[in-house]
């Protein structure tokens, strides 16, 4: 079965990469309340990760796919998707051009408006902090600007991104 939601929560930057706690958290309210089938995307790499992500939760509803599709594949999941939610990243910025609905938690790296995916259907979640944007590869407040922005908060936005975009 084809995914009806699209995580992808790794990027190039550890610093733009909201914690995977909270994405697992965001996956068990999506599962729970919305009844999506969810599959994590991303580079062999970052498998280890979606692990970390998708361990005990249900086989049938959430998978890891990171490294193990073509990019055809890729492509074909992200503008099938009923929505795409990442960090600031490639898969993120190919899901907004593609046009699907794409919710991008943004960290303060870079300014979002300057930064952020652009297409018909892009959401951006960001909180702004003093201390962004920082671009110095290593921030002093543990990553303040995504840990603020909360599992509920991206649900909110999620659900209302489902709302406008369908």
């Amino acid at each position: 079965m084809p995914p009806n939601l699209v995580f992808c929560p790794f990027s190039n930057d550890l610093l733009r990469d909201w914690p995977i706690s909270y994405y697992r958290a965001l996956a068990e309210r999506c599962l729970n309340d919305l009844q999506l089938v969810i599959s994590i995307l991303g580079a062999p790499a970052q498998r280890q990760l979606g692990n970390l992500l998708v361990r005990g939760l249900p086989a049938d509803q959430i998978r890891n796919d990171c490294g193990r599709l073509k990019w055809h594949e890729v492509e074909k999941n992200l503008e099938s998707a009923t929505a795409v939610v990442g960090n600031n990243s490639g898969l993120a910025h190919l899901a907004g051009q593609i046009g699907t609905p794409t919710l991008v938690v943004f960290s303060g790296t870079v300014p979002y408006v300057e930064w952020m995916p652009r297409g018909p259907n892009v959401m951006v979640v960001a909180k702004d902090t003093v201390c962004a944007p920082c671009r110095s590869g290593f921030c002093p407040y543990d990553k303040r600007c995504l840990r603020e922005i909360t599992p509920d908060t991206v649900y909110k936005q999620l659900t209302d991104l489902l709302k406008y975009a369908s």
